[in-house]
């Protein structure tokens, strides 16, 4: 028995030996001998501020802000022409109605949901057979 358990102790021990997983690979260098690096990290709000009050990105709010008034003076010259013109209103109005139908149609598949049926009425079966149409 007791060379059994000499046996054993003798493989642990040359297990562990060869083992190296709580060893580290590297030699770790002291805290005072380390050369301070120079690159800085950005990720806070006072970055985003320098960004946006420099100059270059007072340029980019400049050009954003002339290109939103360009867009809304564009999109009301065309419906200025829209109310002066009763034929390109009659269009524009056609458009509307078309789309509000198709929204209505959108809608009107989920009327189920909202349903007080009668006695044996499932939302449940509704639905099922809804999605077996594919809608």
């Amino acid at each position: 028995m007791m060379a059994s358990s000499t046996k054993s102790l003798l493989m642990i021990a040359l297990i562990v030996s060869s083992c190296s997983a709580f060893q580290p690979t590297t030699p770790i260098a002291p805290t005072h001998l380390k050369t301070p690096t120079t690159s800085s990290l950005q990720m806070g709000i006072f970055d985003d501020l320098k960004l946006i009050f420099s100059e270059e990105g007072q340029k980019n709010r400049a050009e954003y802000i002339e290109r939103e008034k360009e867009e809304q003076m564009e999109a009301q010259r065309l419906i200025m022409e829209r109310r002066t013109d009763p034929s390109k209103m009659a269009e524009y109005m056609d458009t509307v109605e078309t789309n509000r139908g198709k929204l209505q149609e959108e809608r009107s598949v989920y009327d189920f949901q909202t349903k007080n049926g009668g006695e044996g009425y499932d939302p449940l079966d509704e639905w099922k057979r809804l999605k077996k149409e594919g809608k």
